[in-house]
């Protein structure tokens, strides 16, 4: 299915009062300080445990600051980060088939669930769509202060769930003063316009020693249609010819393709074509079949025609243009952080993030190929001998013989496998909504000059309600097909009555859960220093207990149903219980043999 890049322009607007200092940046290499600073502040490295403003990471740290998600106007995190080399792009605004409405990142290709998602170093809460995922949907970019991306070593401090590595994203703290943006973008074509509106407030309180902030996001995203583009109008297929990619399409078409590998159609029924339409075959006596393998039913009838499987004149179904490009979202988002200094070495905090979401899927309506059986008395056939002489063919069989009758209703029948595509009913529409909160509170502190320590515990929760419209039950279908309500063999043929009755909504729901419970320490370990190095030995430790939970429940999606996948109901937990110790050992620094050996 072809893409085609959705080129923007975009206008942002910031209004900004009385804002104070926030929060120093994390950096890979802690910068040198200002001679005059009397005070040194904690730099935290993603992907360690230790806090020590003179640790230097041992992999590579890529960081993303507010500043460049501004310039980019970034209302979703993955726009940007599937910019970054290390990324391969996941679900993202352009998922529409595969998609499930989710915005995923995906480090150097190894998959979702193997690249681990943190808010403020803590884990995030998961989607049930996509379990062991983080729907990016659900972390307001406009909250975020910066983004840590570390690809290597990440699961000696995470777990295997950060293999590919982990996505950090640190949220605005320490706030004070009022800050409001509006933004607006829409593509060269004037369309899939975004807008989005924030709000972020923040201030002191007790005298300095708290401080609390809010801030709240809206999103509106509008839809393009791949019709809507030359690029991806077409259905297009790598055929293996040095031409490239070559349009194509589905068997499955308005009316109905029929196939029957038992009947000669050009030699009984004469369906021929002429030699001058491409994809026909000259059968060396100057008479022209097609290169396909049935007949279809003319769509505005009566009659059969040929199928014409390839080329310019082809008969195949082109499902692209229905498709999403951009899928639409809309999105409220609200974020809220509050810290107060207990004593000089002791600091609570807690904080809290709530979003809904809402996306959609759009297909092209349901497609079917299956074995059904028609009538020979079919009303909607009366007076139409082509289709009754191909019908009567297909019952008699290629050599002749007995009339068929297939459902022992005593009318001879014709079984064969047909192709239709359920115009009637619309395209799929899955209807997405994505709920998610998450909050965490915690205390921290020093003991001594460098030692400090944490406690926490977190608490996350994403819901999923998924309404799927279109889709087909196969076993009406095909009763109304052989009852003769049904009238299949016209373009648009099905009236309202069969439409309602052949049509089933799927409704899926889903719930992840998710408790984290972890305390830690970190500070040098006696004052001990290698007699070749500067700094000291470093060491963390602590525990951690994480239990998570999912089930997923699907109602209309069994496997009678046609048009999305089926939806079994499925129900999982685990609980893991960790310990943790991590050293680092500066062994040389600043001599003449090594820079650092650690």
């Amino acid at each position: 299915m072809a893409k085609s890049k959705l080129r923007r322009h975009l206008v942002r607007t910031t209004v900004i009062a009385g804002l104070a200092a926030p929060l120093l940046s994390h950096v890979a290499i802690a910068q040198e300080g200002d001679d005059t600073e009397s005070v040194q502040e904690t730099i935290t490295v993603t992907g360690s445990r230790i806090q020590n403003s003179n640790l230097t990471s041992s992999s590579p740290i890529t960081n993303v600051n507010a500043a460049d998600l501004t310039l980019s106007n970034t209302v979703n995190a993955e726009q940007f980060l599937n910019q970054l080399p290390q990324v391969i792009p996941g679900f993202d605004s352009t998922s529409n088939n595969p998609g499930i409405g989710e915005a995923t990142v995906d480090l150097r290709g190894l998959g979702a669930n193997r690249t681990l998602v943190l808010v403020n170093g803590r884990r995030y809460v998961t989607s049930n769509q996509n379990a062991g995922a983080v729907d990016l949907n659900t972390i307001p970019a406009a909250l975020v202060e910066r983004v840590d991306i570390l690809t290597g070593g990440a699961s000696a401090v995470y777990g295997s769930d950060a293999v590919a590595g982990v996505v950090n994203f640190i949220m605005k703290d320490d706030f004070e003063g009022l800050e409001v943006s509006a933004g607006y973008e829409s593509t060269e074509e004037g369309d899939g316009a975004i807008y989005t509106a924030a709000a972020t407030m923040g201030g002191n309180f007790d005298s300095g020693r708290g401080n609390a902030v809010l801030s709240i996001e809206y999103t509106q995203r509008e839809s393009v249609l791949q019709g809507d583009r030359a690029g991806s109008f077409f259905t297009l297929a790598d055929n293996g010819v040095a031409a490239g990619l070559q349009e194509t399409g589905s068997v499955n078409i308005p009316s109905t393709f029929a196939l029957d590998f038992d009947v000669d159609y050009t030699s009984i029924l004469g369906i021929n074509a002429p030699c001058s339409v491409e994809g026909t075959v000259d059968d060396g006596t100057g008479v022209c079949t097609t290169d396909s393998f049935g007949f279809i039913f003319n769509p505005s009838g009566p009659g059969i025609l040929p199928f014409i499987n390839a080329g310019p004149n082809t008969n195949r179904y082109n499902y692209a243009p229905e498709n999403y490009l951009q899928i639409p979202q809309e999105r409220y988002s609200m974020y809220t952080n509050v810290s107060y200094d207990i004593t000089e070495n002791l600091e609570a905090y807690a904080q809290a993030v709530f979003v809904t979401s809402q996306t959609e899927q759009l297909l092209a309506p349901t497609p079917i190929f299956g074995a059904i059986t028609v009538n020979l008395d079919n009303p909607f056939l009366a007076g139409d001998t082509e289709a009754l002489a191909a019908l009567n063919a297909i019952s008699l069989g290629n050599g002749g013989g007995t009339l068929a009758d297939a459902d022992g209703n005593g009318v001879p029948d014709a079984t064969f496998s047909a192709g239709r595509r359920f115009q009637e009913t619309g395209g799929r529409l899955s209807d997405i909504r994505n709920d998610s909160f998450q909050v965490n509170g915690g205390l921290r502190g020093s003991l001594t000059d460098t030692w400090s320590w944490e406690a926490f515990a977190s608490f996350g929760q994403a819901e999923t309600a998924v309404s799927q419209t279109g889709n087909i039950s196969f076993s009406a279908y095909t009763a109304a097909v052989a009852d003769g309500t049904a009238n299949i063999f016209q373009e648009n043929g099905l009236t309202q009555d069969v439409v309602d009755a052949i049509s089933v909504t799927g409704i899926i729901t889903g719930q992840t859960e998710q408790f984290v419970a972890s305390a830690s320490a970190s500070g040098d370990l006696f004052g001990l220093t290698s007699p070749a190095a500067e700094n000291p030995i470093m060491v963390a430790f602590g525990g951690e207990y994480r239990e998570e939970n999912l089930s997923t429940r699907g109602a209309g999606l069994g496997p009678d149903v046609r048009g999305f996948n089926q939806a079994p109901d499925i129900f999982g937990d685990f609980d893991v219980k960790e310990l943790f110790v991590e050293i680092n050992a500066p062994l040389v620094e600043n001599s003449p043999m090594a820079e650092e050996i650690t």
